[in-house]
């Protein structure tokens, strides 16, 4: 529940970005947008994972939505924005470990929170091929990290514009209801500074309006 007041929160914030965004992305492509099947895509997509562990609680949650302007039936322009969020609270059999090394525990809940928001700019081509709609995706990226724990909060940090790109399926349900799936990559920095690309994996609901 938490997770989602942050990611409405976030999502508030940034409305005024995505608002002009999408505004204008509607008056460069109004002219094109009389020859596609729709007019707008709204997707929406989400997780959740608890996973007990021996010394804590790790918990996974994450959100998003997108909303993609068609061009033509086989090319996209979307703007979307996801909230990442990794919690670790540490049970009673952890203080009792840290307390048997001599340490002092603080009281109350000891927890570790990661926090992950991108806002997406991006642009899709697609093969209609029946009630399947396999496409290919890539774009702009900005993403902000948020940190903190039981003893420092660590604050957030807004990256430098990055870029993402994937690959995705969806599958027609009715008309204007499909399933899809996505995988996206994005660059990060990992374990001494060497260059990685994080992975994401979602599912979701599309409606086309």
């Amino acid at each position: 529940m938490l997770s989602i007041i942050k990611f409405l929160k976030v999502s508030f914030s940034i409305l005024p970005i995505l608002r002009n965004g999408a505004f204008l992305l509607l008056v460069l492509l109004l002219p094109q947008m009389a020859r596609a099947e729709r007019y707008f895509d709204l997707s929406v997509n989400g997780s959740f994972m608890k996973a007990h562990q021996e010394l804590k609680t790790n918990t996974r949650t994450s959100l998003g939505i997108e909303i993609g302007v068609p061009i033509t039936s086989y090319f996209e322009v979307g703007l979307g924005h996801s909230l990442l969020v990794d919690k670790q609270v540490f049970n009673e059999s952890y203080k009792e470990y840290v307390r048997s090394k001599g340490y002092e525990v603080p009281d109350g809940e000891i927890k570790s929170v990661d926090e992950v928001a991108d806002t997406s700019l991006n642009a899709s081509v697609m093969l209609p091929l029946g009630s399947f709609r396999p496409f290919v995706f890539g774009g702009m990226l900005w993403r902000t990290v948020c940190q903190e724990d039981t003893y420092e909060d660590h604050g957030c940090q807004k990256q430098k514009m990055s870029w993402n790109a994937g690959v995705g399926l969806g599958v027609n349900v009715t008309m204007s209801l499909r399933f899809k799936i996505t995988y996206r990559v994005t660059p990060a920095i990992g374990e001494n500074k060497k260059k990685v690309l994080d992975e994401a994996t979602t599912i979701g609901l599309t409606w086309g309006i």
